[in-house]
């Protein structure tokens, strides 16, 4: 595995306007992770139970299966992951953080990039032109309107970011990292679909759904997603020098 997916660079002797590339990662990560969980904290304790109309107290169950809520969630476990990888590398890091440092870009090109782009941007465009169409308008009245950003725009600076304080080397395979991404979207929209036809669907417009609705929402995740895609796991700065692979003395 660790041949066909390795591109992670040691960026410790980088420096970016004076200051350690590591630091300055370590940083933004601490940031973007505490911004997350007080995200988390707010959104998570909002109780719409206590609505009179059904179709508002039903969104308590089916807000874990939004894709907002699910990138979240692996942001909430990606992050510590990168801090922990940079916090070793400043360090005398154990064989296995090599494998960790894999692990993260896979979970940074295959998903995170993909699946916020994805969420980030047909929420907005849906929410712009009619928030009904992802749920009971009475939801949005539950949450403060900064969390819509907090979950759908500073997630997107989030990756970004990310994308440009992290130097790539474009993998020689390029495939098994595809075709995570596919896993990855083709899980979620059959996971949708399931719900749907138990009776609980996920977004507002679902309910009145044919089969080729979903199809287009699968179309319209690889569409979106595949540039994104492309764009994590490209050569990105892997030309400076004071970088060096993995493994490499």
């Amino acid at each position: 595995m660790t041949k066909v997916l390795h591109n992670a660079f040691r960026v410790k002797s980088l420096k970016i306007c004076g200051f350690s590339l590591l630091n300055v990662r370590l940083w933004w990560y601490s940031l973007a992770f505490v911004h997350l969980v007080v995200t988390a904290v707010v959104t998570l304790r909002i109780d719409v139970t206590v609505d009179a109309d059904p179709s508002v107290r039903a969104y308590d169950h089916v807000r874990w299966k939004l894709i907002t809520c699910w990138f979240n969630l692996i942001a909430l476990a990606y992050l510590p992951l990168c801090l922990y990888c940079d916090w070793c590398e400043k360090r005398e890091e154990p064989p296995y953080v090599a494998n960790l440092r894999v692990l993260r870009d896979v979970i940074f090109t295959s998903i995170l990039m993909p699946a916020t782009t994805y969420a980030d941007v047909t929420f907005w465009v849906t929410f712009l032109y009619d928030p009904s169409i992802i749920a009971p308008p009475r939801v949005f009245e539950y949450m403060p309107y900064w969390s819509q950003h907090s979950l759908h725009t500073v997630s997107m600076v989030t990756v970004i970011m990310d994308l440009l304080l992290t130097p790539r080397k474009k993998p020689r395979n390029i495939k098994p990292r595809f075709c995570f991404m596919v896993g990855f979207g083709t899980v979620y929209t059959l996971m949708v679909y399931v719900s749907y036809l138990q009776g609980e669907p996920v977004y507002e417009f679902l309910k009145t759904a044919s089969d080729s609705i979903f199809l287009s929402l699968y179309l319209i995740f690889l569409i979106i997603s595949t540039p994104s895609f492309y764009a994590g796991a490209a050569d990105y700065l892997a030309g400076l020098p004071g970088l060096r692979l993995d493994g490499q003395e």
